[in-house]
């Protein structure tokens, strides 16, 4: 089945979550929803609000970012929606950098990109930049892993908003990965 963004797709709620309706290359429509629920967003769209040039911008980036990865066009279709949903929509977090180590290299990142963040207590996080900077200096990344637990305690999931320092963004499953890193 194949789906081209157009003004037939409409930003949605269903069972109190962000959802939007697809309309395929077919013309069969479909119901899609997001991983985020109302209380989750910073605005919330109007009710049949039109998917837009700037949401389809948004959704060429994180899907061309995804397939760069090997991501089957599914995949790509599902987290690219919810990446526009949440670059969009979704109520900024706080930063926590706290959780990550710094990345000895340079990296050179943009909108879309995959990229990984190595935890404190040696695991990994995946994650599709939102953005490259946000107006307090932070990067918005968009969780990819099902979710990662700190040795604190707090838990981050697919879909989550994580806001951190661009100095601890390593490129996707670096090679230059600590020996103790062990994946989320």
């Amino acid at each position: 089945m194949k789906f081209t963004p157009v003004n037939d797709w409409r930003w949605n709620y269903k069972d109190r979550y962000l959802s939007i309706t697809l309309v395929a290359d077919n013309g069969n429509k479909y119901f899609f929803k997001t991983h985020y629920q109302i209380e989750d967003l910073r605005e919330c769209p109007c009710l049949g609000l039109p998917f837009c040039i700037q949401d389809a911008s948004l959704l060429t980036s994180f899907q061309e970012g995804l397939s760069k990865i090997n991501m089957n066009d599914g995949g790509c279709l599902d987290l690219g929606i919810n990446a526009v949903a949440c670059e969009r929509f979704v109520k900024v977090t706080p930063p926590v950098s706290r959780y990550f180590r710094p990345y000895c290299g340079r990296l050179f990142f943009e909108r879309g990109d995959v990229v990984s963040l190595y935890t404190l207590d040696g695991g990994v996080c995946d994650c599709i930049v939102l953005d490259e900077i946000d107006s307090e200096g932070f990067t918005r990344l968009m969780m990819l892993n099902q979710s990662y637990t700190t040795s604190d305690g707090n838990v981050f999931r697919l879909g989550n908003m994580i806001r951190v320092r661009r100095s601890l963004i390593a490129p996707f499953r670096s090679s230059q990965s600590l020996r103790s890193v062990r994946y989320a």
